[in-house]
């Protein structure tokens, strides 16, 4: 069998790899999306996956930035950012088009030594029915306890209530309500766009401003003071 000469990962960037390659051939069978592009960001080959979630057309796609074929807006500038940095990135995005997924990326480098040829890559998983699930297990759990702690506490004065909201933010607003709705860090994050770190800072700013001491108690907070 001839060895594919383009990349270390021997896989199909080189028009000339032949069908017999069965590296390229494993990487195009992967669930995994995986997009190579060259330095620059023009598309050199993207497997099956990546096709079929982000509508890509690998033939008439070939050559083209990365960017000009991507649909959603949100992934064009998180692989812009990718570009423009020399480490590897990992990250959650959220996307609506083609259509609504939730993915886990790693954007990186590839090189080949002998060629001297190198560029960029990215590879996704798709963990939208996994968000799924988390997000309806954690809503059942969510008004499990709402429902608990209603029976055990009383009902907060609208004037108190007013007041302990006037001292959050609006983004510390924004996640208590995700949290009442039963949202987990990573969907809180998703949702308002920002990290997961950014979400725990949010989170325990709220904790202390409104002096809760604990998860349950914030998702109760939530639903009895109508933030949900």
């Amino acid at each position: 069998m001839s060895e594919c000469p383009s990349t270390d990962f021997g896989c199909p960037p080189d028009h000339n790899c032949p069908s017999e390659c069965f590296i390229g051939q494993a990487l195009d069978g992967l669930c995994v999306g995986f997009v190579l592009t060259t330095a620059a960001g023009e598309i050199l080959w993207c497997n099956r996956a990546a096709a079929r979630a982000l509508a890509i057309d690998p033939q008439s796609a070939q050559a083209k930035p990365l960017t000009d074929v991507l649909a959603d807006e949100n992934l064009r500038r998180l692989w812009l950012d990718a570009l423009n940095c020399d480490q590897t990135l990992m990250c959650a995005a959220s996307v609506t088009a083609p259509r609504p997924l939730e993915l886990k990326i790693n954007f990186t480098h590839w090189g080949n030594a002998g060629t001297g040829q190198h560029g960029r890559a990215m590879l996704f998983c798709d963990v939208t029915q996994e968000r799924q699930v988390q997000l309806e297990m954690s809503q059942a759990i969510a008004s499990r306890l709402i429902d608990f702690m209603e029976d055990r506490l009383p009902a907060p004065e609208t004037s108190d209530v007013a007041e302990a909201i006037a001292q959050l933010t609006r983004k510390e607003q924004q996640a208590l309500a995700c949290l009442g709705r039963g949202c987990n860090n990573d969907a809180i994050a998703a949702e308002l766009g920002v990290s997961t770190s950014t979400v725990r800072s949010h989170l325990k700013s709220a904790y202390r401003k409104l002096g809760l001491q604990s998860r349950a108690e914030a998702v109760s907070f939530a639903a009895r003071c109508g933030l949900v």
